[in-house]
């Protein structure tokens, strides 16, 4: 038996389809993933079914935009002709960006505001982007003001 790969279902699509939606899994798996390690996504308990169908949703929700971003992102480099860039710990390039990878790169930024009494905004302080930062808001089309 040995090299022989059983592969049961209970469809009605042919044998190459269902070895073709099994192949297709370990991607799922990665989507879903990402949501306990780079979104950080935990256990909660809710009593009425209502509030956990709209939890479900608001995780396909954020599981699209990730998917989007990292389409854009991928599509973004391919029109500029990069085949990777430099987001990847020490400076090491990835040809294929990730949303982990992009959470990554933003998440020390920190803007401070100043506020005098009363709550009026006087001044916000914001850390300058890296080059990487800018390189990803570019690819992405969103203004350097976004995050200044």
């Amino acid at each position: 038996m040995d090299g022989i790969f059983p592969l049961t279902t209970n469809t009605n699509l042919d044998a190459k389809a269902v070895l073709n939606a099994y192949k297709y899994q370990p991607r799922l798996e990665k989507r879903h993933a990402l949501l306990k390690s780079g979104l950080h996504v935990a256990p909660i308990y809710l009593k009425r079914n209502s509030r956990i169908e709209a939890l479900m949703f608001v995780f396909f929700l954020v599981q699209l935009v990730c998917s989007l971003l990292e389409r854009q992102l991928r599509n973004a480099m391919r029109e500029e002709g990069l085949s990777s860039i430099k987001i990847l710990p020490e400076d090491r390039a990835s040809a294929n960006p990730t949303t982990e990878q992009v959470i990554r790169v933003f998440n020390p930024r920190e803007r401070h505001l100043l506020l005098a009494e009363g709550g009026l905004l006087v001044q916000t302080f914001a850390d300058p982007l890296t080059p990487v930062q800018k390189q990803v808001l570019n690819l992405l089309k969103i203004p350097e003001r976004v995050y200044l």
